[in-house]
């Protein structure tokens, strides 16, 4: 198991919004080798820059600052239950996998 401090942060003045620690519990190598294959997408121009996907998977998703919207920074993905969470919550629905 691995745990991270997580640091969320306003996007425009860098001021911290809030702190936390993150549990991560390692993936079987079955589980790991499917989700290699897959791939965080996000639609930019559907975007609408609510920025909910970035506050709960800053370690995936981050916010620009000249287009204000998101982009993925780790396609890799992260937390897959975290990346789950971002699609669910995201108002245009424009994250998805890619396989």
């Amino acid at each position: 198991m691995l745990a991270a401090l997580l640091i969320n942060r306003v996007p425009k003045t860098g001021e911290v919004r809030s702190f936390g620690f993150r549990r991560e519990i390692r993936m079987s190598s079955k589980k790991k080798e499917r989700d290699m294959a897959r791939r965080v997408v996000l639609d930019e121009e559907c975007c609408v820059g609510c920025g909910s996907c970035a506050e709960l998977c800053p370690d995936v998703f981050e916010m620009d600052e000249d287009t204000e919207k998101a982009h993925v920074i780790l396609v890799e993905g992260g937390s897959e239950e975290c990346i789950e969470e971002a699609i669910a919550s995201c108002p245009s629905e424009c994250i998805s996998w890619e396989e």
